[in-house]
């Protein structure tokens, strides 16, 4: 593939930011979308634009074309043995939730736990949480070891006959660390426990075969797949269908009211009460149709070949740490040192045009158990260049000599 051909599909990389060209190294936090995605999602507001399953006249009926066709194209995506399985959500935020609701809740009878990583993102951390602290289960938290691995010793121990849930990430949006989830979830099933995988950092970068896996529910989000923001899915194996309830209630989600009862309509539609994002679900689809056409084998080497080469970059810089030790995962690289705090460095390097994360991610535990309490995070993708990252990593060195000077330090 011609990098220099893919970048031309991304308008947004020729911009500038306070005089300078943009260096875009947030993509764990938001991807940015090509033309072709933009162009879709406008297209469809400008010819097709109309509500789905509603009615008969032509556009209502392309508008519920596009969506089933998204659909259909998300399930192939990750390996979904059919469409019914995949349920549009506003994202991977709101599939955990509707996990929670749909499933959970009616699991959560007695005495119950759920099991989590400590590297988990809150979305997928706050919900299990909350419903242990609502129906007096235990939340049991699987710890990290110091280089940021799952420690599956304590996991195999957390795993009792009384876990309902497994909530685990493929891959740790502070360290990149990739997780072996096929491992994961054969361990959870040999002791009869149901597993969700979070697999928003991981859906871009890395082949998903959700059949393959054996994953109970998986869920990611378009805005980090070259998508649109407010658009995600919920992938829910089919053995898990009768034990599923309705979550919201209101149009589209029932067939009939007989003796005062609603009559629902079967998956996936009885989970998307009311009207969904139609235009985003149709630039997903568009989204899904990009990364299929450079080749998720293409942006999974070029994405660890970035995130080595900026690794290696961070490393030969003083005292500056970086949580976990992987070589390879993720295409992220959390910072710390006592040498400036996340935020002021976030700022310094966006005043020289490098857009990083900074804070703690969505994911105080990790932080935590890494025993820091936030960091600076560099995220390549595809579509950077490893000028872009030398151009970040000198911008990174220069407001640390800033920094420096302004603590008293020698320049």
């Amino acid at each position: 593939m011609d990098i220099c051909s893919i970048r031309k599909d991304f308008p947004i990389l020729n911009r500038t930011v306070n005089g300078k060209k943009l260096v875009y190294l947030d993509n764990a936090a938001t991807t940015q979308m090509p033309s072709q995605v933009l162009y879709a999602y406008t297209q469809h507001y400008s010819l097709d634009n109309a509500n789905v399953h509603r009615g008969i006249h032509t556009l209502s009926e392309i508008s519920t074309a596009k969506l089933e066709d998204a659909r259909a194209a998300a399930a192939r995506f990750i390996g979904a043995p059919s469409p019914e399985c995949i349920v549009f959500t506003s994202g991977t935020t709101d599939s955990v939730n509707t996990v929670v609701r749909a499933w959970a809740e009616n699991m959560a009878r007695g005495s119950f736990s759920i099991v989590a990583t400590a590297m988990e993102h809150h979305s997928n951390y706050l919900p299990w949480l909350d419903l242990c602290t609502r129906r007096g289960g235990n939340f049991v938290e699987i710890p990290l070891s110091q280089d940021g691995r799952l420690d599956t010793v304590a996991l195999g121990k957390a795993l009792t006959p009384e876990t309902i849930l497994f909530a685990v990430t493929y891959v740790s949006n502070v360290t990149g660390a990739v997780n072996d989830i096929k491992g994961l979830i054969d361990l959870a099933h040999s002791r009869g426990v149901p597993v969700l995988v979070d697999a928003a950092q991981a859906a871009r970068e890395f082949p998903i075969d959700v059949s393959e896996l054996g994953a109970d529910f998986l869920c990611l989000s378009a805005h980090k797949m070259l998508g649109p923001s407010g658009v995600g899915l919920l992938y829910v194996a089919k053995r898990h269908f009768e034990e599923l309830v309705p979550c919201r209630l209101g149009g589209g989600m029932i067939s009939d009211i007989r003796n005062g009862l609603p009559v629902y309509e079967q998956m996936p539609h009885f989970l998307e009460a009311g009207t969904p994002n139609i235009g985003g679900i149709v630039a997903f689809h568009e989204a899904i149709r990009y990364i299929e056409s450079v080749s998720r084998g293409y942006i999974e080497e070029r994405e660890t070949m970035l995130t080595s080469r900026l690794r290696e970059m961070l490393s030969q810089l003083k005292d500056v740490r970086i949580l976990g030790l992987s070589d390879t995962g993720g295409s992220c690289v959390s910072v710390v040192s006592g040498r400036f705090h996340p935020y002021d460095a976030a700022l310094l390097l966006d005043k020289q045009g490098v857009a990083v994360r900074s804070g703690t991610h969505c994911a105080i535990p990790c932080h935590r158990a890494l025993g820091v309490t936030g960091s600076l995070r560099f995220s390549p993708a595809f579509y950077n260049t490893e000028d872009e990252l030398e151009a970040a990593v000198t911008a990174f060195d220069r407001a640390l000599s800033i920094l420096d000077r302004a603590a008293g330090g020698k320049p």
